[in-house]
Parts: C-alpha cells; sequence; structure tokens
C-alpha cells in the first residue's frame, strides 16, 4: 500500500511539475564596482564612535586561561 502511495505522489509530482512555466526567468546577477555602493547612504543610521570597539584585551572577560595563553601565544 505504502508503495502504491509513493508513486502515486511521485506521479502526481512530476505532473504537477510540468505545468511549472519558465518562461522570462534568466539570472539577474552582475558584477558590481566596489565604488558603486553607497555604505554611506546605508551605513548613515548606525553611530560611529569608539566607544562601540572592544577593548585591547577583551577575551579575558571570558575567564578562560586556555584562551588567555593561546591569544598569548598568538601574539
Amino acid at each position: 500500500m505504502k508503495s502504491l502511495v509513493r508513486s502515486t505522489v511521485t506521479i502526481l509530482m512530476l505532473m504537477l511539475s510540468a505545468c511549472a512555466s519558465m518562461h522570462g526567468l534568466k539570472a539577474s546577477a552582475a558584477v558590481r564596482a566596489p565604488d558603486s555602493l553607497a555604505s554611506s547612504q546605508s551605513l548613515s543610521q548606525a553611530p560611529a564612535s569608539a566607544d562601540g570597539w572592544p577593548i585591547e584585551d577583551w577575551w579575558t572577560a571570558l575567564g578562560d586561561p586556555q584562551l588567555d595563553e593561546l591569544i598569548r601565544e598568538g601574539l
């Protein structure tokens, strides 16, 4: 019975997908020059201040000695 249901559903899906119109569909992606992106407009409402940057040793607030050692080794 399951096999009959699966077969019926598969056939119905194939029949319905054949009705889909592909007319007018095309790729609309284009490479844009970085200078054409106006980040000053999109970021104009975002506050910019030095207060938003993390402190120099921000990872110490996590309290993980292993992370402290890894960062110290990396620096």
